[in-house]
Formats: C-alpha cells, sequence, structure tokens
C-alpha cells in the first residue's frame, strides 16, 4: 500500500534569500551536478530586471541542513547581487536525491500554449529566429516576451507555415524565421514566389529568380543541426542575402552573408525611436 497519507517529510517556509544567504547555503551543499552557467545568467538578468516570476519550485534542504536542489538560484541570487523571495522546503528525515528533475520539463513551447497561445515546436522555433533576425545569439529569452511576441507575430507565422509546410530542408527555422520577419516589409506577391521557389525548385524567371534556387540548393546540402547560434546566425545571414536579392529581382551567382538586418520588425523602429 503507498505510503503517501504518512505524515509530511517536512515543511515549507517563506524565505527572502539575500546574497548572504544564499552563499551560505552553497558552502552548505551536497554533491551536485556541475551548475548551468547560461541558466544561471538568464535568471540572473530576470532578478535584476525585476522580472523573476516565482513559482512552487523553491529549493530544498535536507534534516541536515545541506542544500540539495536549487543550486543554480543561489549563484543566480549572488550575480545579480539582489535578493527575492523563495518557498524553502526543509526535510524532516532523510531524502534520496535520485529522483529530483527526474520529471519531463516544459518546454518553451508547451509553456505557451498552456498559456492559451496555439504554437508548435516548429513554430516556435520560427518565432524564435523572426525574434533575432541574422543576430542570432544563444541568450535565453523570458518566456513572457516569447509568449507576447508569439501573440503579436501570428498573423505572419500562420502565413509562412501555410507557405512552408515542413519542406525538406528550406523549412528550417533559419529560413522561415527570416521570411516572417519579411513578411511585415516585403511585397506579399513576390515573397509568396519566393517559397514556392524554395519548396519546389521551380522558378518563373531563370535570370531573375536565381537567389531562391541558390538559397534552396544550399539548405538542402548544408548540415545546420550543429553549431548553435553563431552557425545559425550564419545561415540566417544569407537567408536574408538571398531573400533580397530575389525580392529585388536581381541575379545571385554566389551567396554570400548580408552585413546589416534587412528586415526589422515593426517593433524594432518604434525602440529605436
Amino acid at each position: 500500500m503507498s505510503d503517501n497519507n504518512k505524515a509530511a517529510p517536512g515543511r515549507w517556509t517563506w524565505e527572502f534569500i539575500t546574497p548572504e544567504t544564499a552563499q551560505k547555503y552553497l558552502n552548505r551543499m551536497i554533491r551536485n551536478r556541475p551548475p548551468i552557467r547560461n541558466h544561471i545568467t538568464w535568471m540572473a538578468y530576470a532578478i535584476s530586471a525585476g522580472e523573476f516570476d516565482v513559482t512552487h519550485q523553491g529549493i530544498a534542504i535536507n534534516s541536515d541542513g545541506e542544500l540539495y536542489d536549487g543550486q543554480n538560484r543561489m549563484h543566480a541570487i549572488i550575480k545579480a547581487d539582489r535578493g527575492i523571495w523563495l518557498w524553502v522546503f526543509r526535510a524532516s528525515k532523510p531524502v534520496s536525491v535520485l529522483n529530483i528533475d527526474t520529471h519531463k520539463k516544459r518546454s518553451d513551447a508547451d509553456a505557451v500554449y498552456i498559456s492559451g497561445i496555439d504554437i508548435n515546436r516548429s513554430n516556435m522555433a520560427m518565432l524564435r529566429m523572426l525574434m533575432a533576425g541574422s543576430k542570432v545569439d544563444s541568450r535565453k529569452l523570458q518566456r513572457s516576451d516569447i509568449a507576447e511576441a508569439a501573440k503579436r507575430h501570428r498573423e505572419a507565422i500562420a502565413w509562412v507555415s501555410s507557405r512552408i509546410p515542413h519542406a525538406k530542408g528550406v523549412s528550417h527555422a533559419c529560413v522561415t524565421g527570416i521570411i516572417a520577419r519579411a513578411w511585415y516589409s516585403a511585397d506579399r506577391d513576390r515573397l509568396a514566389e519566393f517559397t514556392d521557389a524554395l519548396r519546389t525548385g521551380h522558378v518563373s524567371n531563370i535570370k531573375t529568380d536565381t537567389a531562391a534556387t541558390k538559397l534552396r540548393d544550399f539548405m538542402l546540402t548544408s548540415k545546420i543541426t550543429s553549431g548553435g547560434a553563431v552557425a545559425r546566425s550564419h545561415v540566417a545571414a544569407k537567408v536574408e542575402a538571398a531573400l533580397v536579392a530575389f525580392l529585388e529581382y536581381r541575379p545571385l551567382t554566389v551567396l554570400r552573408e548580408i552585413s546589416e538586418e534587412a528586415f526589422p520588425l515593426p517593433e524594432d523602429a518604434a525602440n529605436a525611436n
């Protein structure tokens, strides 16, 4: 019979964790995995900006007073040099660390979908590229910002998804995200011709539309699943170069990267002002 009805194995307290307290907890921490630096940087930024959202997931102290869950939060508090309120679980008996964090983590797409916005994983990748443009970086985005962007760019994402539905090679986010950015400023009919050429390999004018076929050949033969943000940035810059040439009816013999962002979003212009 399950023992889930037994007395609680500990108690929760609502505590304000200062950088000094966080260091004390880290000084008394059981054996743990290495800190996740990117995650710490992201949380520290959120804490500094006052945007760190507290949930039921806090930190945990074992019956010997040792930290056994929450080291990344502690490092983030120290990095931000700012205290925050957190739930702290204090165990009243020995605990096993074998089952901590074994549940499936919600992806950004999961979280945004659950919040009420219809979006799948491929469209989430497109949205990320749309938000970044050719200046891709590896910084983690706040989910609140992602959710707002998903609402704001819903129409552009839907249009691109309908034009390039899981087409081999050319439906990569580096392509779809840049096309979604261009949706706001480019001629839609010409943009539709570009997506048709990418999807099928056929162009209406072999002299003026070579940019689409050049990009298609590149995407079908390139291996861009590895290399991270740097590799994606290089690919996105080539996609922008090809799209600019196609929109201008300009022949393209060599596919090179573009140096400046060609398709700023409406909010980019607003923020610049």
